[in-house]
């Protein structure tokens, strides 16, 4: 829970800051949009007003993505991200071993048993002189 509260609290920082170019933009509009007013000279259509505003928002979100803040804030975001998996799977991992239920650690365990116990066989048949075909075990 402590994972997921840290990684919760920093995922909110970081939509602040991906929010941070809107809020700019739409203050950076009203005062365009005032200043067009008072000369005159104002857009009609409502196409025109919307290119004003995201040509305002892509340069706002260019100067966020090239800033230092924003990959900190995406780092730390990720690296959260990763310990509170990490955890969560370990928790999961752990109410499983209390179930009669097979855990993937068991599985990767008996694979891996599985796999030597091929190769021993494999190499006694070359030293005995078996042909693989015969028993099976072949590749």
């Amino acid at each position: 829970l402590n994972k997921h509260n840290i990684f919760e609290t920093t995922l909110a920082e970081f939509l602040a800051i991906l929010y941070l170019p809107m809020e700019k933009s739409f203050k950076v509009f009203q005062e365009k949009l005032q200043q067009m007013a008072e000369e005159g000279n104002l857009p009609t259509s409502p196409k025109d007003h919307y290119a004003m505003w995201l040509k305002i928002l892509e340069g706002h979100y260019m100067s966020l993505f090239k800033s230092v803040d924003y990959t900190e804030a995406l780092h730390r975001v990720l690296k959260h991200f990763e310990h509170f998996m990490i955890a969560r799977n370990e928790t999961m991992q752990d109410y499983l071993q209390m179930m009669p239920v097979v855990t993937t650690k068991e599985i990767d365990d008996l694979y891996k048993e599985f796999h030597l116990l091929k190769k021993r066989v494999n190499k006694l048949e070359k030293l005995l002189g078996v042909p693989s075909h015969v028993t099976g075990t072949g590749k």
